[in-house]
């Protein structure tokens, strides 16, 4: 690669399809064939990308010929949305460094803007890309963000032997915040329809069927595991449980309206409605008395 003291456009067809920039493997390559580029410029950190070798792109007169034939660095989102989760789509991936692909993975959320973050992190959300190891037998899958949880003490002890528990596996834990974002739980997963701010929560608003919970209560409310957790319950089941109560301040049985006007004028209320946690929760022996039974 001769070196370059100026910046010079170098005209298509001449210098950037010829096979005279060596790669990091030290292969010789043409910068790009057509419009499509064959190399790039090596970034910070690692890259699946062919990039030029680095001790050439360091060097300043080089760097100026590289600019001129108008190389750039990898663009990580393209990375990751074409090279990386590919791997991972598959029925058993089998990944060359999975480290190395997670702080690219977590790089490119840092760096995606606008629409390019979206169409990552709906990408990552389906994609099952994180280890998870099973709170029974300890297995180890390939999961989504959105079915798992981080490996808190609180969490280990709810989830503890359940065969549908999933926990962050250590290889992924170094970045946790980035899969909080796509999914992954430090709390105990709560499922409700928020209220709106006179505290009622729409349940149905269709043409001629509109239905409603007053003083925040959905009759859908969900507590992830609840089931399972009341069916094997422990001290620590007992706490975490209650901690998500007070937490969430939810309404475990309450009004439900009912109207074919979307005012609610002549709605018809039924009392007393109870909830689908809640039916566990008010008919399951769980809150252990001073005896401790």
């Amino acid at each position: 690669l001769a070196p370059s003291t100026r910046q010079v456009d170098v005209p298509r067809g001449v210098l950037r399809e010829r096979a005279n920039i060596r790669r990091s493997d030290g292969q010789h390559v043409a910068a790009f064939v057509g419009d499509q580029p064959q190399i790039w410029l090596p970034p910070d950190g690692e890259t699946s990308y062919p990039v030029v070798d680095r001790s050439i792109a360091s060097n300043e007169n080089a760097r100026g010929f590289l600019n001129a034939l108008r190389l750039s660095e990898p663009d990580i989102v393209d990375e990751v949305l074409e090279r990386i989760l590919p791997g991972y789509q598959r029925d058993q991936p089998d990944p060359a460094d999975y480290a190395s692909d997670l702080a690219r993975i977590a790089l490119a959320l840092v760096a995606a803007k606008d629409r390019r973050r979206g169409q990552l992190m709906q990408q990552l959300r389906e994609t099952t890309f994180l280890l998870g190891r099973n709170a029974a037998n300890g297995e180890r899958y390939w999961l989504r963000p959105g079915d798992i949880y981080e490996p808190t003490e609180q969490l280990e002890a709810y989830l503890d032997g359940n065969p549908d528990g999933w926990l962050l596996c250590e290889e992924c834990a170094a970045q946790s915040e980035s899969w909080e974002t796509l999914g992954l739980a430090k709390d105990i997963r709560v499922t409700r329809r928020e209220p709106d701010a006179f505290g009622f929560v729409t349940v149905n608003s269709s043409h001629g069927f509109h239905q409603r919970g007053r003083d925040r209560f959905d009759p859908a409310l969900d507590i992830d595991q609840l089931e399972w957790a009341l069916q094997n319950v422990t001290l620590e089941r007992s706490l975490a449980i209650w901690r998500v109560l007070a937490a969430h301040d939810v309404a475990l049985q309450g009004t439900l309206e009912t109207s074919k006007r979307q005012d609610y004028s002549g709605a018809r209320t039924e009392d007393h409605r109870v909830s689908h946690a809640g039916e566990m929760i008010l008919n399951d022996a769980w809150l252990l008395r001073s005896d401790g039974q």
